[in-house]
């Protein structure tokens, strides 16, 4: 069963399934080697295995983590704007937090391994690179969800 056929579905259920698209994680793999490569002095090899290291622990993780978040989006935090705008679940107000939250998500995580397995310094610059980097991801990855059928 995928979570298209769940009796409750809402935008970060949808948008985690997305994200593991062939085409998402490429791109992915690609952009964050490149920046880790251009802008933090990386050896092309060694951003090549990072970005392959923190997007394999982030898909894991963020499989499970970004679901959730949204649930407490849904449940919680979307509830006050939502019932003052009278609308839904899929109001555009809720795609752009799911969109905030996978990218604040797939950061921390990523930044987390690039600190722990690679023992790069957290620094304000390597999480804004990776921040930049995962929002070029996960931004295309929720607007293929309204314009690729």
């Amino acid at each position: 069963m995928t979570p298209f056929l769940a009796d409750v579905v809402w935008p970060a259920l949808i948008l985690s399934v997305r994200l593991l698209a062939w085409w998402c994680i490429a791109a992915s793999l690609v952009l964050e080697a490149m920046a880790l490569w251009h802008f933090m002095g990386i050896r092309p090899v060694k951003a090549f295995a990072a970005s392959v290291a923190m997007n394999t622990v982030s898909a894991f993780f963020g499989a499970l983590l970004l679901p959730m978040a949204g649930i407490w989006w849904e449940t919680l935090a979307s509830f006050p704007c939502l019932a003052w705008l009278g609308h839904g679940t899929f109001h555009p107000i809720s795609w752009i937090a799911t969109c905030l939250i996978a990218i604040a998500i797939s950061t921390l995580i990523e930044t987390f391994v690039l600190w722990l397995v690679f023992l790069m310094p957290w620094t304000r610059r390597l999480a804004a690179v990776i921040l930049l980097a995962n929002g070029a991801t996960v931004i295309p990855a929720v607007l293929a969800i309204f314009f690729l059928k």
